[in-house]
């Protein structure tokens, strides 16, 4: 949008040219085409885990158990425990899968990927449309405010009378 004013506002006299439909649509597909091919490293850089574990009803430490065998001597401990003096009633307990989201092996294999990822999103993707909006948006009020000589000044324009017809 702030690229159309600015063109309406610096060559108002090539604007239906500059802005027709054809190149609108051209510029909305190229927003939803572009950040695919961004995002490809994004990608290659991370991966999701899953990790089973078991957990129980009691206080931890004695509530979470990463392997099937550990949870099994649990159960057989707490069954055996299992008594009104010990206070054990409830050796339940329930499986679990947690997902974790970590640098993808391939990452792990190769450190250039990881300094190319920081450099495509950090500077080439944040950094560099933030200037370079800033430029064009001071700009932008450079021009809208300071019109040219020939066109009449925005702070005017209520002066002039309207015709009916």
């Amino acid at each position: 949008m702030a690229i159309w004013r600015y063109i309406a506002l610096k060559c108002s006299s090539r604007t239906a040219i500059l802005c027709t439909f054809r190149r609108c649509y051209q510029v909305i597909a190229a927003a939803y085409i572009c950040p695919l091919f961004f995002c490809i490293l994004n990608y290659l850089y991370f991966q999701i885990n899953s990790k089973t574990q078991y957990e129980t009803d009691f206080p931890a430490p004695y509530n979470v158990f990463t392997t099937e065998k550990e949870y099994q001597l649990w159960l057989l401990a707490c069954q055996l425990l299992t008594s009104e003096t010990a206070g054990l009633k409830n050796c339940t307990g329930r499986k679990v899968t947690l997902y974790t989201v970590e640098a993808s092996d391939l990452v792990k294999k190769h450190s250039f990927l990881h300094k190319m990822h920081f450099w495509t999103f950090s500077v080439i993707i944040k950094l560099i449309p933030c200037f370079v909006l800033t430029f064009f948006m001071c700009w932008l009020v450079n021009v809208s405010f300071f019109p040219l000589k020939y066109r009449i000044p925005f702070a005017n324009m209520h002066s002039y009378p309207y015709q009916l017809t």
